[in-house]
């Protein structure tokens, strides 16, 4: 009995683990995507918006103010939606961020809070 399982059953039994590990470590950045909704690739649509609102934080990142802004987002398909974001810009780009101006932006079709300016 002893001979049918270091010959036997001892091999296969090692042979799975192995096999079992090296699946889970191959994996390892699929299941983290899965568990982790933060790591969840985004998918952008790219629209228009028109600046509602500005308003600086008082809050300064490398010398560069962050603003508040508040927009209409009119996307390609679907409906118009309001958004609030900050966001850090130079000084020398302030004048394109005033109220009624238009802008390129892109944003996740399944969340609305997440976007990018282009």
């Amino acid at each position: 009995m002893n001979t049918f399982i270091t010959e036997i059953i001892f091999p296969f039994f090692t042979i799975g683990i192995t096999i079992l590990l090296l699946m889970v470590i191959l994996n390892i950045p699929r299941i983290v995507k899965f568990l982790n909704p933060a790591v969840k690739t985004l998918h952008l649509e790219e629209a228009e918006a028109v600046i509602i609102d500005m308003q600086q934080t008082g809050l300064f990142i490398d010398d560069a103010p962050e603003i508040k802004l508040q927009m209409q987002v009119i996307p390609n398909k679907g409906r118009n939606f309001i958004m609030e974001t900050n966001h850090v810009v130079s000084e020398k780009d302030m004048d394109h961020y005033k109220s009624g101006n238009r802008i390129k932006v892109k944003y996740a079709a399944d969340n609305h809070h997440e976007m990018k300016f282009r």
